[in-house]
């Protein structure tokens, strides 16, 4: 695996790619009555995993640039600093780091005012238990107004608001959140924070966490229902709305929360109405298309089989001026399909017409 600009690059534009077909699905009903959630989810999880893994990897094949990339590099490259080795290209990495770390350390003080408020709903909130439950999750009453959620990684317990609710709205609130334990979501939910904090730079990122938030809960529904009775499936329904008149009456202040939680409820209208429409259409229970199942099985595949690097240097760039090689830095020639690319510190500075020249001829040579 190697990490370079190119496969930067390239790893946002398939992840983009991925995330607004993921809109498409959601939004446009014709494609969505077309996708079982677990498809969607699938595109989510490997748009996520290209962000967290931008690397080229050793099936990818190379697609020349004769103009973008040249263009990028050559801008890249430009030291705007004199007598300074730092470039274009070292300087919006470390904003992005920079970035980065200021958003994961108020991501860090968010996590730990939650535990606190949490810590506190626990202490006050009284223990109980009921035969629904398919594990042994600790369930908590609370005076908080909130909706039914789940908190913590290691020992998961579920809060319930101190609403009398009926016997089937328990019921299907307790295994809607006990599937979320099985599922493992308050995970997915923590690593796309982080993810985000990363790229927080990055437009699409927002989008794709909302679209993983959506669809945790529609895949959560559709495993719930998938075994129950046409009557069950009706009540289950019925509970999604009841609930949320219920929680809506008695909520004129909200439990202040960053810590990732799922909720059998979700604060937004129109979450609560995709779940709605997901499960009056029977996205659980419907086959889907052989031709549907085979494009987003090679997906993955397609998405890290292809880099795009520049197919030559223009006049003024690092390649093509370079006399003298800093010998503290790792660099090479690449030979590859019977061109040569001059690599330093794992950045592809461009095509190399003559490698006898100069101090290129005392390179080593890769093959890829």
């Amino acid at each position: 695996m190697q990490l370079s600009v190119s496969s930067m690059v390239i790893s946002l534009v398939s992840a983009t790619v991925c995330i607004c077909l993921v809109q498409i699905i959601l939004h446009y009903r014709p494609v969505y009555r077309t996708f079982r959630v677990g498809l969607i989810y699938a595109l989510v999880i490997i748009a996520a995993l290209r962000l967290a893994l931008p690397f080229e990897f050793i099936h990818t094949r190379t697609i020349a640039s004769k103009i973008v990339l040249p263009a990028m590099y050559e801008f890249g490259n430009i030291a705007p600093l004199n007598n300074c080795n730092v470039d274009v290209f070292d300087f919006i990495f470390l904003i992005w780091i920079l970035g980065a770390l200021t958003r994961l350390s108020i991501l860090l003080v968010s996590l730990h005012k939650s535990r606190e408020v949490i810590h506190s709903l626990s202490i006050a909130g009284r223990k109980t238990y009921t035969s629904a439950l398919q594990s042994s999750v600790e369930v908590l009453v609370t005076c908080a107004d909130c909706a039914p959620f789940v908190y913590g990684l290691r020992r998961p317990k579920i809060f319930l608001p101190d609403i009398k609710f009926s016997d089937d709205e328990l019921q299907n609130i307790l295994r809607h959140e006990c599937q979320h334990i099985r599922n493992r979501d308050i995970l997915q939910k923590h690593m796309m924070q982080v993810l985000t904090c990363v790229y927080w730079w990055f437009p699409p990122i927002y989008a794709l966490r909302n679209e993983l938030n959506v669809i945790i809960e529609l895949r959560a529904d559709g495993q719930v229902v998938k075994e129950y009775s046409d009557q069950q499936y009706f009540m289950y329904l019925t509970s999604l709305v009841s609930v949320a008149k219920l929680i809506k009456k008695r909520s004129n202040s909200t439990v202040p929360l960053a810590q990732p939680v799922t909720a059998f409820i979700d604060a937004e209208q129109g979450v609560l109405k995709q779940r709605i429409v997901f499960l009056l259409e029977e996205h659980s229970i419907r086959k889907t298309n052989f031709g549907v199942l085979l494009m987003v099985i090679a997906v993955p595949y397609f998405v890290t089989s292809v880099i795009v690097e520049p197919d030559y240097v223009r006049k003024g760039s690092d390649a093509a001026r370079t006399t003298t090689l800093d010998r503290n830095k790792d660099s090479y020639l690449l030979h590859h399909k019977n061109r040569y690319y001059l690599f330093i510190d794992g950045r592809n500075i461009g095509q190399v017409d003559d490698i006898d020249s100069g101090e290129m001829k005392s390179l080593p040579i890769k093959e890829k």
